[in-house]
């Protein structure tokens, strides 16, 4: 299975039902962490939220500042560490094997059995494969990738425009995107020294 494949699973199943951070909480969690990150201090970010409740954060991939940032929010949001709350995936999973546990008869021995059940998730998967001339595929790449970032419609001119907006770094889904995100923070910075 690939990365891909288990994102799609998660997200048939839904998110956790944590709270969304308000914006003043997202703001006295950003104006917490923003120095610490502006100056690469991962270590004493990971503390600060540890501190705060959630000891979990040391699992983290070294600066990953949207999940460290987002678990922050959290904590200050519910007074609880993301551990807490139910992920839906494991409470299915829960009843699935619950479900498969009645259904089957205690006394039975087929171990083979209780095993195909539990595991059963009741969808069907169909793979496709495409593929194309590789030199044609760079090409396509390389054009796209020069777009993305050079073109009218580029990332530039949108984290420009997000920041016209009035949107601040990490404030919602558009600001947190790859790219977007780094490239806000950088025009943030630039602003806030002139």
């Amino acid at each position: 299975m690939t990365e891909i494949s288990i994102s799609y699973i998660k997200f048939i199943y839904g998110k956790p039902d944590v709270p969304k951070a308000s914006r003043e909480i997202a703001s006295e969690v950003y104006s917490e962490l923003v120095d610490l990150e502006i100056d690469g201090d991962w270590d004493a970010a990971v503390h600060l939220v540890i501190k705060a409740g959630d000891p979990s954060v040391k699992s983290l991939a070294s600066n990953d500042w949207y999940r460290l940032r987002r678990r922050f929010e959290i904590i200050k949001s519910s007074g609880s560490p993301t551990s807490a709350f139910q992920v839906p995936y494991d409470s299915s999973r829960e009843k699935s094997d619950s479900h498969a546990m009645e259904s089957l008869d205690i006394n039975s021995s087929v171990d083979g059995l209780l095993k195909d059940k539990i595991k059963n998730l009741d969808y069907e998967f169909l793979c496709f494969f495409l593929s194309t001339q590789r030199l044609d595929l760079y090409r396509s790449i390389d054009f796209r990738c020069e777009d993305m970032l050079l073109g009218d419609d580029g990332i530039l001119s949108e984290a420009k425009w997000l920041l016209d907006l009035g949107l601040l770094p990490n404030s919602n889904s558009a600001t947190r995107a790859i790219g977007y995100r780094q490239k806000l923070r950088k025009k943030a910075i630039n602003m806030v020294q002139k």
